[in-house]
């Protein structure tokens, strides 16, 4: 059966928007500076590393699911469009994030 797989890429500028509506409707606090890179953790356990400019290079991690809602909200208030069946996955890559939605 074929299988269609949507891939949609945030820059680190779109990650730190989404990022800045996310902590004013957790009440989380978000490190200063601009995002220097999203890293995806390497054993699997669906957990995001976002690292921040600094002399300190601070790190906020985030659970996938989190910062999966946080990206579909984005989408949504900047009218991108994304299928709302089918399976969602994210995948930090260092300068992106990368939205795959397997349909």
């Amino acid at each position: 059966m074929a299988q269609e797989i949507r891939k949609i890429e945030f820059n680190l500028a779109e990650v730190k928007a989404a990022l800045d509506v996310f902590c004013q409707k957790t009440g989380k606090k978000l490190p200063s500076g601009e995002v220097t890179m999203v890293l995806s953790e390497p054993n699997g356990l669906g957990n995001l590393r976002i690292q921040f400019e600094g002399d300190d290079k601070k790190i906020l991690p985030l659970r996938d699911k989190d910062m999966l809602s946080t990206l579909l909200v984005f989408c949504q208030d900047r009218n991108i469009p994304v299928p709302k069946e089918g399976q969602k996955v994210i995948k930090g890559e260092g300068d992106k994030l990368v939205l795959l939605v397997k349909i």
